[in-house]
């Protein structure tokens, strides 16, 4: 069995078998961690899965950010790091992109420091698609051991906009 934490409008973590997730949905700023644990204790982490996640932002100009969420998806297909189905992208409802690879693709067994793990490919993975005017959209602080992510579907308080899936 497998939990996640979540969190209403950034407010506490409460931990909850990830079957459950539905159950506690606000329809606004909810957030659940991206990490998958193995035990129903929060704040203890152990052995976990994840998908791989990828935050794409830009203040200014939400292209930017799309063109490098582009730019990575294609990388990963490329290299066939990951099939076209295992991967998903979703609009975050504020200036950027998710992309996600579901860990069900290649995690047989969960592992201790899942998110440090994630962000040296994160680190190789910027190395590779050279940013647009040298500035990175890519969001590197995501991969701490506990990290909010907006579950899809649901409103961003502060545009209004929804987390929707577009691929």
């Amino acid at each position: 069995m497998l939990y996640v934490d979540y969190s209403i409008k950034k407010t506490k973590w409460i931990r909850c078998k990830l079957e459950d997730v539905e159950k506690y949905r606000t329809e606004e700023d909810f957030f659940i961690t991206w990490q998958r644990y193995c035990n129903d204790v929060r704040g203890e982490e152990g052995e976990i899965y994840g998908n791989i996640p990828f935050d794409f932002d830009h203040d200014t100009d939400i292209n930017i950010a799309k063109k490098d969420c582009q730019r990575v998806y294609q990388l990963i297909v490329d290299k066939n790091a990951a099939r076209p189905e295992n991967i998903r992208i979703y609009f975050s409802g504020s200036k950027g992109f998710h992309l996600e690879i579901d860990y069900t693709a290649f995690m047989d067994r969960p592992v201790f420091d899942l998110h440090l793990i994630y962000k040296e490919y994160y680190k190789s993975i910027e190395r590779v698609i050279k940013p647009e005017r040298g500035k990175s959209t890519m969001d590197s602080k995501i991969y701490s051991s506990r990290r909010m992510w907006r579950y899809p579907n649901t409103r961003h308080s502060s545009t209004g906009l929804y987390c929707i899936p577009l691929l």
